[in-house]
């Protein structure tokens, strides 16, 4: 992975971090087709991240399969953290 790819994924990271009071309920890797209001929160040369506060999910685009599976691990632990502040 280039350095610069490298950035680009632990940034991506770093905005599910920062926004997952606003989207603890999903994590996805292809558009949505019901039309749900949708906010590009970044755009890098590699990733895009769209939001929908709406319904609580994410969207992220770029990711090969391996980022796909470390963002998903990622993402687990952030809802469990979520979910436990919640209680």
């Amino acid at each position: 992975m280039s350095d610069v790819r490298r950035d680009e994924f632990e940034k991506v990271k770093e905005i599910l971090r920062d926004r997952i009071d606003d989207a603890p309920f999903g994590l996805f890797f292809t558009r949505n087709v019901v039309d749900d209001p949708m906010e590009t929160i970044y755009i890098g040369k590699a990733f895009t991240v769209d939001i929908c506060v709406a319904h609580g999910y994410f969207e992220v685009f770029g990711c090969t399969r391996h980022e796909e599976d470390e963002l998903i691990g990622y993402y687990s632990v952030l809802k469990k953290e979520y979910r436990d502040k919640e209680y």
